[in-house]
């Protein structure tokens, strides 16, 4: 079976959380390491399911001669429930997901080494998440973001 287990550290809550991508298929297209001309990007693009549930694909584009390292990055997921992603979610945030379900989420990213921008628009409906982490005051630590999102 073709699949990525990627497990990370988070600083924050100093647990590990694992993400799971089953069923993955892709094309890894222009691999240098030398000999690289102004037009040389690597290209990655690659689909499967995030957590063997939900379908979600990515097209990635790095440029070789970039001093800054930039790279394009499109996505998209769904449709599917949310609960399958607190594996990671838990561990890497500090929160969980009660209930919802996505229709749809689409995104595009630009990047450089220090610093990346980007949209992300996602359809969900019956969205509740829980914070399980902790108020800094008392020596643990406390999730803060902005998102915005369109809910349907």
């Amino acid at each position: 079976m073709r699949r990525v287990d990627y497990e990370e550290l988070s600083d924050k809550t100093k647990v590990s959380g694992m993400v799971l991508i089953g069923r993955l298929n892709g094309t890894i297209t222009n691999v240098h390491n030398c000999n690289f001309t102004s037009g040389d990007s690597l290209h990655v693009n690659a689909n499967g399911y995030l957590e063997d549930q939900l379908y979600t694909k990515l097209d990635v584009h790095s440029s070789y001669t970039d001093s800054l390292g930039g790279f394009r990055m499109v996505g998209s997921m769904g449709p599917g429930d949310l609960r399958p992603l607190n594996r990671s979610i838990v561990a890497l945030a500090g929160a969980a997901i009660k209930s919802g379900w996505i229709d749809t989420m689409n995104m595009q990213i630009i990047g450089r080494n220090d610093a990346a921008v980007g949209d992300m628009v996602m359809l969900y409906h019956g969205l509740k998440v829980i914070i399980t982490g902790r108020d800094e005051t008392k020596g643990g630590w406390l999730i803060m973001c902005s998102v915005s999102l369109l809910i349907r």
